[in-house]
């Protein structure tokens, strides 16, 4: 199943190929390119160089990746206990270098995140993350001090067929990817102006 973006104009093929599917297939990831992940995350920009990401790593058959499984609501946990690598994506609040609250940790560890999710795209994995997780269960399950926030859980495997999962997801698994035109959130001027440059 090709589900490749169809792009007006012309961007990485790792953009126009990532997208997120609930289909995975069990096979182990080999630990060279778990390691691939994290060394495109590290070199994600954040402000000051806080580098606020945390992730806690899943490999399936672990007790990490079974305490994630389990901070998953059902709906996701359902679809997501078939891939191999699970990580609880946490962002660090304090910043070291103000030891006061850092408003961009959020936003930096979602750019960090991003480039796992091109990194696994580009060593032929798929990335799938969800908000539906229960956080505080994932702030006692990793005694996760009070200024690490849980995020996102994220699955990473090799995409499977959509024919394993229940109807209602397999039509989403197979269903056209859409995204909103430039007119929706790109402005000048005055905002919900649409830009005239496209």
């Amino acid at each position: 199943m090709n589900k490749k973006a169809t792009t007006e104009y012309k961007v990485l093929n790792v953009i126009s190929e990532r997208w997120s599917p609930r289909s995975f297939r069990e096979d182990e990831i080999p630990v060279e390119k778990i390691r691939s992940l994290f060394e495109a995350s590290r070199w994600s920009s954040s402000a000051f160089n806080d580098q606020p990401w945390r992730y806690i790593v899943g490999i399936k058959g672990s007790s990490s990746w079974n305490n994630i499984l389990d901070c998953l609501v059902e709906g996701n946990r359902d679809w997501a206990q078939r891939s191999p690598l699970l990580l609880l994506v946490c962002a660090e609040t304090l910043s070291p270098q103000t030891g006061k609250h850092n408003a961009y940790a959020a936003f930096d560890t979602g750019q960090s995140l991003a480039f796992i999710s091109l990194q696994a795209t580009e060593l032929g994995l798929y990335t799938h993350p969800m908000a539906g997780f229960h956080k505080d269960k994932a702030i006692n399950a990793f005694q996760l001090p009070s200024s690490v926030e849980p995020l996102v859980i994220l699955a990473v495997g090799y995409k499977n067929t959509p024919d394993i999962l229940p109807e209602n997801l397999k039509n989403i698994e197979e269903s056209e990817r859409k995204r909103k035109p430039f007119s929706e959130f790109v402005f000048t001027d005055k905002f919900n102006k649409a830009s005239e440059i496209f």
